[in-house]
């Protein structure tokens, strides 16, 4: 009986450590497995990653390839367009933008001082408009207004930066000379009681070098008495004389080269007003017209 019983017992024992055995073996192959389906995983992973970087890499040098080729060619704007589009789906394309914003800007601009060497300033403005319609930037319009500046102007539109002796100023609506003839919002003039006035009476236009031509007409009003003569100076040298002009002389026409000429200088001297008295009138706007056009 003592020796069945031990028996069993051995039996439940080796029962016991087969078992075990087993379960060490299944969790065994079940680590190793869960190892390599680890690593596996892993190599695939780094192996995903690195085909997206070098699919990213190749996109963007395609990207920069296409748009180098549409600028070689002259295409900027498609360049301009496309690099646009591609930075808005992936800001890593932003540099490829701004290089071809750059270039055309750069072009643009080139362009357009092109035609403003040429003193085509109408032209260059046209060219600098249209650029900022497709890329709008400080530059472009830092240009136009710069432009802006040198187009023909009428003479009294350009700054006073100084005057003297009877008042300076300029008609509202036109006027006519003594032969009838009408002028636009010219400038003029105004008569004075007091005659030391008129000795050293002048104003000062600030044009900063950006013309290089004043032409006009200069005549006599039905209230001018006496006579009345002008001199123009540019930078203090003078560059133009006329002779005394009066009721009964026919307008003058000038044309005169101020290139490079900073502050332009209209100085007039009056004969004697009362000369022919009768015909003054104090309180009108003036006496004489200055229709001045700089370009």
């Amino acid at each position: 009986m003592k020796k069945f019983f031990v028996f069993i017992i051995s039996l439940i024992i080796l029962s016991l450590l087969t078992s075990c055995r087993a379960m060490l073996v299944k969790k065994y192959e079940s680590d190793v497995e869960q190892e390599y389906t680890t690593e596996y995983g892993t190599e695939n992973y780094y192996k995903d990653q690195n085909v997206q970087v070098l699919d990213k890499q190749s996109d963007f040098q395609e990207i920069s390839s296409y748009c180098d080729e549409c600028i070689a060619n002259g295409y900027y704007i498609e360049a301009l367009n496309y690099s646009k589009q591609k930075a808005e789906e992936d800001s890593r394309y932003h540099q490829i933008y701004t290089k071809c914003a750059n270039l055309y800007m750069e072009k643009i601009i080139t362009e357009a001082g092109n035609y403003a060497a040429n003193r085509d300033f109408i032209k260059a403005i046209e060219i600098l408009e249209e650029g900022n319609k497709v890329y709008h930037c400080a530059e472009f319009s830092e240009a136009i207004k710069t432009y802006q500046n040198c187009l023909p102007r009428k003479l009294q539109n350009c700054h006073v930066i100084d005057s003297a002796g009877y008042n300076y100023g300029y008609f509202e609506n036109s006027v006519y000379d003594c032969f009838g003839n009408e002028y636009s919002s010219p400038f003029g003039f105004h008569e004075s009681y007091d005659w030391s006035y008129h000795s050293n009476s002048y104003v000062v236009f600030f044009l900063d070098g950006k013309y290089t031509n004043l032409s006009g007409i200069f005549a006599a009003r039905n209230y001018l008495g006496g006579e009345i003569k002008f001199e123009i100076y540019g930078d203090e040298e003078l560059l133009y004389e006329s002779p005394w002009v009066g009721r009964t002389t026919y307008p003058i026409n000038i044309n005169i080269d101020v290139t490079g000429i900073r502050q332009l200088k209209i100085r007039n001297t009056y004969s004697d007003p009362y000369a022919n008295s009768t015909t003054v009138d104090y309180d009108h706007d003036g006496v004489s017209i200055y229709d001045f056009t700089v370009s």
